[in-house]
């Protein structure tokens, strides 16, 4: 599609696939929550209903594993989200992933080498590298959807609206494209390893010579987008 465009695009997989592969023991009888997560923009608050409602379906079925626990956006424990939600339940938590952290990766990778099982009310990436790492993934309970009014906060989706119809409705396409990911008990759930190595585009990784040449990856440029990446944190705090 891009290349008809008149781009010039090349597959080259997402960039988990790039982490150095590491030796990890898989926890028998462990699942990890994933529950649906804020934005920069898009934020939500301590106590509403969605949380709430997965908050108890987590107390539910918790103790039907020996080892659990939630992976919580960082996004959302800046705002204090979860926080009391899940100290309510007596879960601990582990903090999610992080655009500005240079570890996001790697410790995404260890944990889903790591958890027998992993679940989510939302769609996202975490599905596939959950699935591509060998864990039992899932998505159950009480599905999280976000409104119309919470994307036009979003100054992205806010100028391109009609993509927003899109996200409003892929819950549903999702449940038609991969029914084998709902499941009614994150039990119930099976390893999906090729499926998850191809929707992270892991057929499609290329060499870190190649890789470099591809991306351009130089002093200039990558002292370029460094300070790029700084503007845009200092824009971030003068819009809080």
């Amino acid at each position: 599609f891009l290349k008809a465009k008149g781009h010039k695009a090349r597959a080259i997989g997402l960039p988990i696939c790039y982490v150095k592969e590491k030796k990890y023991a898989r926890i028998k009888n462990s699942i990890l929550f994933f529950p649906s997560h804020s934005t920069f923009y898009v934020g939500s608050s301590n106590n509403n209903e969605h949380n709430l409602i997965y908050r108890d379906y987590i107390k539910k079925i918790m103790n039907d594993f020996q080892h659990y626990y939630v992976s919580v956006h960082a996004d959302c424990l800046k705002r204090g989200m979860w926080i009391n939600e899940l100290k309510e339940i007596n879960v601990e938590i582990i903090r999610g992933s992080n655009t500005h952290d240079l570890n996001s990766l790697d410790r995404t990778y260890a944990l889903m080498n790591q958890f027998e099982y992993v679940t989510t009310n939302s769609i996202g990436s975490h599905i596939a590298y959950a699935a591509a790492f060998g864990s039992k993934v899932s998505i159950s309970g009480t599905m999280h959807k976000y409104s119309r009014a919470e994307f036009l906060k979003d100054p992205f989706y806010y100028e391109n609206q009609h993509i927003i119809d899109v996200y409003l409705s892929m819950h549903e396409e999702a449940r038609k494209l991969y029914p084998f990911l709902f499941v009614d008990h994150p039990r119930k759930a099976k390893k999906h390893i090729d499926w998850g190595l191809e929707m992270i585009g892991m057929e499609n990784k290329m060499s870190p010579g190649d890789l470099k040449k591809e991306l351009k990856i130089d002093f200039f440029n990558t002292f370029l987008i460094q300070n790029i990446d700084l503007l845009k944190k200092i824009a971030r705090k003068i819009l809080k």
